[in-house]
């Protein structure tokens, strides 16, 4: 059986450019597709919490139906039949088994996805995920990447479709916002890599010096040495692609929101009190269940003109451009 891979890190800390990475050794295995820059994000938390009863014969079918028809069963080579014939207790053990499988399929010795963030945000709920996880595998790895703070903002505040977070006023509520969301994720991150003797990296040790990083992480995973791990094969899901100019926190509000706010946060004992309780609230109207799946595999094969007129209309730059080439040259 193949040991997973958990990467640990939250939106704009370089997660998926690291999973990347990862999966460029012939030894993992990961989802991967242009189409999700790569790395496909799994979500197992949010899978979890949506998906009810594997033991009622008609929300399983309902289950298998919808999900062998997305783009995580397809990149990791999903047989349907298969859990049909092998109903899982829950989509913790339907997740388990179908990356085991890709990875058995794939002669790998090891297959890696996101830790889904909705977990620092469900402590206990993490905690069941991995007490199921350690009764079935000898061995878990887990790799977590951080990313200077006030990058991280800047590079949200910049995402291609959320033209509001540049506005003045929502703009530092979009700061604060993300800056309870960090602090408590890395919070999160720090403690995982400390009990279960992880490796720890920064973007900065990826951008400054990869040839080390990438030794670091193949000592970690005892893993021979590989060049390919040193090449890009997806374009960077960066904030910036496309753009002539980029909006930037002022001086006041680095210090205010990136510093000093952050800072504070950077507690367990606090960031884990009132501030994520409403944290989690805004979240539980925000984010929405049909993230859950995605059809861009589809989308991309059965309506490919179409895709690409909403993803200009969202001002998907950088995704459009890595699906239908730089057009504007």
């Amino acid at each position: 059986m193949a040991t997973p891979i958990f990467g640990l890190g939250l939106a704009r800390n370089g997660t998926t450019w690291l999973e990347n990475i990862l999966c460029n050794h012939e030894d993992i295995v990961g989802a991967q597709h242009k189409a999700h820059w790569g790395i496909k994000e799994s979500y197992v938390c949010e899978n979890i919490q949506h998906w009810d009863d594997f033991q009622d014969d008609d929300q399983f079918i309902r289950f298998l139906e919808l999900y062998s028809s997305g783009d995580y069963f397809k990149l990791v080579e999903g047989e349907k039949d298969y859990f049909y014939q092998n109903r899982p207790e829950g989509f913790t053990e339907f997740f388990l088994e179908l990356m085991d499988n890709y990875a058995r399929k794939r002669g790998a010795a090891y297959w890696t996805t996101k830790l889904d963030p909705a977990f620092y945000r469900n402590p206990e709920l993490l905690e069941m995920f991995m007490d199921r996880v350690k009764n079935r595998y000898n061995e878990i790895k887990f790799i977590g990447i951080q990313r200077d703070f006030r990058d991280v903002l800047n590079s949200a505040i910049n995402m291609p479709g959320a033209e509001w977070r540049k506005r003045s006023l929502s703009r530092e509520v979009f700061a604060i916002f993300n800056t309870v969301q960090n602090a408590h994720g890395y919070n999160m991150i720090n403690q995982i890599i400390d009990e279960h003797d992880g490796l720890k990296l920064q973007f900065e040790d990826l951008t400054d010096n990869r040839s080390i990083a990438v030794e670091k992480i193949v000592d970690y995973l005892d893993l021979d040495h590989s060049e390919e791990m040193l090449e890009d094969h997806y374009l960077p899901n960066s904030s910036y692609i496309g753009k002539k100019e980029k909006v930037t926190l002022s001086g006041w509000e680095v210090k205010l929101i990136a510093k000093h706010l952050f800072s504070l946060l950077h507690k367990e004992n606090i960031s884990n009190g009132i501030f994520m309780s409403l944290v989690d609230k805004l979240l539980d109207h925000l984010i929405p269940n049909n993230r859950l799946i995605h059809w861009r595999l589809t989308k991309l094969e059965k309506f490919p003109d179409k895709y690409k007129e909403n993803l200009e209309k969202k001002g998907s730059v950088g995704l459009k451009r890595a699906l239908f080439g730089d057009e504007d040259g």
